[in-house]
């Protein structure tokens, strides 16, 4: 599925806020499976995404369950289910249900058309 969405960009009190604890992460290397800050630690995208946002909202959920670094590619509907899992992670803290807005602190997963997530973003300020 493609969501077209107004080319509009809000700036929000938190984008200060977002671009601090992203940059926090600056330098760290990618490391599957890892979710320790710094150029001696290591992370993914799903624990990036994980860890930057349970600091934007000042709490944790717990730590992310093990996935295999390209599940992917051999098995599309565990791979579906394991981001379905992690977006209900960080449901809208609010009553929105809908926004026409990229915001900072969104989180996206992306994949290719007719296949499985391949990778978590998170939006910056």
């Amino acid at each position: 599925m493609i969501a077209v969405l107004r080319k509009e960009w809000r700036t929000l009190p938190c984008s200060e806020r977002v671009d601090e604890i992203l940059t926090s992460w600056s330098g760290t290397p990618y490391m599957a499976l890892q979710a320790r800050k710094g150029r001696g630690g290591g992370i993914d995208c799903v624990r990036f995404v994980c860890c930057a946002a349970d600091e934007l909202y000042g709490f944790s959920r717990g730590p992310v369950e093990s996935l295999p670094p390209d599940q992917a590619l051999h098995d599309r509907k565990g791979a579906i289910e394991a981001m379905r899992a992690i977006c209900r992670r960080y449901e809208p803290l609010d009553d929105a249900t809908e926004s026409a807005y990229i915001e900072p602190g969104d989180i996206f997963v992306v994949g290719p058309i007719g296949g499985g997530p391949g990778h978590a973003m998170i939006v910056g300020g």
